[in-house]
């Protein structure tokens, strides 16, 4: 049979000894949210007296670390950052002790789409970002030491690496195809809610009839997980002429607003983020190719493949 992997994301407030063993013993992925250091943390993650998580939370990843350390060198950390607050705050959390030191890191920005709300970038965590991710830059090309670079960013560098190769494999378009993005509904990521409802993953609302693609119960609904996979035919007429087709990286969560039924409006509302997002990565690219042709003697030989792990 198929080799399964079952996967939980918690904000690690109930994480007890028992749980602990539990998952160790039966290989469960596990991964712990948080926002940040403990003063941007408890801003959002409280208890329902109103006291922040964040310290209870640490002592549950060291008490982890202390009875399960091969199974805490799996554990995975889910930073959602808000770009309103400073750069160098946030990054903190890897300058106060060793707790999360050499943890698998997934930071992401904070996403509001379903809320309708325009996500804000602060100067101060724009341009010290930026500086960062130069230092990262200058450390891929052994031009600075990597053990000083932010794991934020050094994130978003490898995951900049990563699209590099994809970009470099990339095929030309058959003659019946469709636009990349969708992945096959629940292949990867399945996602169970706690009536057992099945979902695409855990990126989609849960609120959403149209993102539902079954229940324990009944199985999958194939005829909806067929409308999720094939999103593009809501704008077949636009994507045909959209040079973005096979870099797209829209979904169907891109066509969910919040009805029973896709929306074309709400996917094509989506396209120039796209566009631009792909822009970015084809210009990561050349860069990362023309550097060793112009700047030789400057950076160390590329013959030898880094490893890039997302």
């Amino acid at each position: 049979g198929k080799e399964l992997t079952f996967s939980i994301t918690t904000n690690g407030t109930l994480l007890s000894d028992e749980m602990i063993h539990y998952f160790r013993a039966h290989d469960v992925a596990l991964m712990i949210s948080l926002d940040g250091p403990k003063e941007i943390n408890d801003q959002n993650r409280i208890f329902a007296d109103g006291r922040g998580t964040y310290d209870v939370v640490m002592k549950r990843i060291a008490r982890l670390r202390e009875i399960a350390p091969e199974y805490a060198d799996k554990l995975q950390i889910s930073m959602v950052m808000d770009p309103q607050n400073d750069f160098d705050c946030i990054n903190a959390i890897y300058l106060e002790g060793d707790t999360l030191d050499n943890l698998g890191l997934m930071p992401s920005i904070v996403d509001r789409e379903y809320d309708g709300a325009k996500v804000d970038f602060s100067e101060a965590y724009t341009w010290k970002y930026e500086y960062q991710r130069f230092l990262a830059v200058l450390s891929y090309w052994a031009c600075f030491p990597e053990e000083k670079v932010s794991p934020i960013v050094q994130y978003a560098v490898d995951a900049a690496r990563y699209d590099e190769l994809l970009i470099g494999a990339s095929r030309g378009l058959r003659g019946v195809d469709s636009p990349s993005g969708p992945c096959v509904p629940g292949q990867m990521r399945l996602l169970v809610d706690v009536v057992g409802r099945l979902f695409p993953c855990e990126r989609v609302s849960e609120r959403s009839a149209a993102m539902c693609i079954g229940t324990l119960d009944k199985g999958f609904d194939v005829e909806n997980a067929s409308r999720l996979l094939n999103v593009g035919r809501l704008t077949e007429a636009a994507c045909k002429q959209c040079w973005c087709f096979r870099y797209c990286t829209m979904c169907a969560r891109g066509a969910d607003a919040g009805s029973d039924v896709l929306s074309t409006d709400a996917k094509l509302s989506f396209c120039e983020e796209v566009r631009a997002s792909a822009y970015s990565k084809i210009r990561q690219h050349l860069f990362l190719k023309e550097v060793p042709l112009f700047y030789a003697t400057q950076v160390r030989s590329t013959n030898v493949e880094r490893s890039v792990s997302i």
